[in-house]
């Protein structure tokens, strides 16, 4: 083939190779304005449709347009945990703090030992403190079970009228201490208390008529006294560790408020209760003699 034939034979293969290109394109816009048109006339018979379903004159069994099915896409177990918790963080942190708060209260509930009753011990100060838990063991001695749950438990609430100049301690418990008072005797609840001296004078006992009246109850009792009736007449100070106590303590009991916002039927069992405590100490009946007030090495 000479050179002239080559280039000749080249150029037509290139013109046909143009030609074929040319059609295809012409043949896919064909194809496009085909689809177009198909989707156009689509999108106008489902809307002709669409106005004949919303006008009552074709059901939707008539109708030819196809509802589209959502793809739901299959989530693995690790995606939707971090899912929920994206969404529903806080709202599952304080279902937990709501949960948790609930079952300590129910738990508190179930397991914690109600006492049978509570006595107060106000002081003029703090020498006596670190006796609460043996006056509760002497107590608890003498206490039946008022509250019928087969375990005998009594609370001594601690409170001091004094305090030592420039001791943060004694200065807070001594805050504390009289918030105490002014709300115990404001209430119904607790009648019984450790008294002294100062504290009678504080509340001004022989004045008002807030504490019973021992010689009312006991006239020939020489331990008996206006605002209580006498520690030492059974040895509370040394049964409780504390025998350097002062022979002017006494035992006293609140007497019932006869007044409007005060639960006179609660607080007159109240009273009983703690008026049988006190006849059990002080003809030493005692209940529940297992119970060791002082540890063994004491």
């Amino acid at each position: 083939m000479s050179k002239d034939n080559f280039f000749k034979r080249a150029k037509e293969i290139e013109a046909k190779a143009q030609a074929l290109e040319e059609q295809a394109e012409r043949e896919a816009a064909e194809e496009e304005q085909r689809q177009r048109a198909e989707y156009e006339k689509q999108l106008k018979d489902e809307k002709v449709e669409l106005m004949k379903l919303k006008a009552g004159v074709m059901s939707e069994e008539e109708t030819t347009i196809k509802k589209e099915e959502a793809v739901q896409k299959e989530y693995t177990f690790s995606e939707k945990v971090e899912n929920f918790f994206y969404h529903y963080k806080w709202q599952f942190l304080l279902g937990c703090f709501t949960f948790v708060v609930l079952l300590y209260l129910i738990l508190q509930s179930i397991f914690t030992v109600k006492p049978d009753i509570t006595v107060m011990c106000i002081t003029g100060g703090f020498e006596m403190e670190s006796r609460v838990s043996y006056m509760e063991k002497f107590f608890e001695r003498y206490c039946p079970d008022f509250n019928d749950d087969g375990k005998t438990k009594v609370d001594v609430y601690y409170m001091a009228t004094e305090y030592i100049d420039g001791d943060y301690y004694s200065m807070q418990n001594y805050q504390v201490g009289s918030t105490k008072i002014i709300a115990e005797f404001q209430s119904d609840e607790i009648i019984m208390a450790v008294t002294g001296p100062v504290v009678c004078d504080l509340l001004h006992v022989y004045r008002d008529p807030i504490f019973t009246d021992m010689r009312e109850l006991y006239p020939d009792d020489e331990n008996a006294l206006l605002p209580g009736y006498k520690v030492s007449a059974f040895d509370f100070g040394e049964q409780v560790g504390f025998p350097e106590m002062p022979g002017n303590y006494m035992l006293s009991l609140r007497n019932v408020i006869h007044e409007k916002g005060y639960n006179q039927e609660k607080m007159q069992q109240n009273y009983d209760n703690a008026l049988i405590l006190f006849e059990n100490i002080k003809n030493d009946n005692v209940l529940n003699p297992d119970i060791e007030i002082l540890p063994a090495d004491n």
